[in-house]
Order: C-alpha cells, then structure tokens, then sequence
C-alpha cells in the first residue's frame, strides 16, 4: 500500500504502466476479501498471494508453473483463474512488474543495461532491450535520456 501511496502522489506522466500495475495489485488485495458462504475462495487467496510473491521476487526467475505448484494449485486452473481475476496472465504480470522495476533502475540509477539486466535476471542485455522497446516504446538508453531531460 505504501507503494500505492507514492505513485499517487507523484506524475503520472511516464508512470502509466507501474499505476496500472498498482491498480491489480488493488484489486486482488480487495479480492482476498471477497466471501462465498463465509469463507474466501481458496483460488482467490492464491491468485493475491501470487502476486504479492512475484512483487515480491522480481530479482528471481520464477516459473509460472513452479509458483502455481508451490501455491498448491493446477497450473491451468491458476492461468485461468489469475486472467479472470486480473485480466492478463500471470506471465504478462510478471512481465509488467519487471519492466517497471528496469524503468525505475533506469531512472533512478547509472547502472549499465547489462547490470540491470543481471540484476533482473534478463537472459542478455539485449533480450532486456527487446522487452523494454516493446513494452515502452522506447529503447531503455532512449528512454534514460528523456526521462534526464525531462528532469532538467
């Protein structure tokens, strides 16, 4: 929630991405009180746990499968039912929380594409840019030197 707090307080400009991304995270937090017959659906409580974890784990590789294992839930019922709770995939979640943790590394530090990428556990530097690109539109080095520019 602290997290939540910031981003409101701070322009949005820029920071579309990691607010929607807070938005989930919300709405699965609000999820884990949502009640059938008294008791919470034990789905729901996996799908906010497994958020919370992959947040959680961003410097960490984690399989969607491994994760769905770990939270004693079948791998496609737990796909199905976090896209229903969510609306995307776990992998698309995953994917979204990491590129906001580059986009907050790229702005907020010098370090290098690669040590980022390192830090993220990124495959290469360039499978790190590739994703970046897509994701923002915008190579991580283009995006850096806005964002500095922005500041001046």
């Amino acid at each position: 929630m602290d997290a939540m707090h910031e981003l409101i307080r701070t322009p949005v400009r820029g920071r579309e991405a990691e607010l929607a991304t807070q938005g989930l995270l919300l709405l699965a937090r609000l999820s884990e009180r949502t009640v059938v017959g008294g008791k919470t659906k034990p789905i729901e409580q996996a799908v906010s746990q497994a958020m919370r974890m992959m947040e959680a784990d961003l410097g960490e590789a984690r399989s969607i499968p491994d994760l769905a294992s770990h939270l004693g839930v079948g791998y496609s019922y737990f796909r199905r039912e976090f896209r229903l709770r969510t609306g995307v995939s776990p992998q698309q979640y995953q994917l979204r929380l990491r590129m906001q943790r580059v986009q907050r590394l790229l702005g907020a530090t010098e370090l290098s594409i690669k040590e980022i990428a390192d830090r993220l556990e990124f495959s290469s530097p360039y499978h790190l840019s590739a994703a970046f690109k897509t994701h923002f539109g915008l190579s991580p080095r283009a995006w850096r030197k806005f964002r500095k520019e922005r500041r001046e």
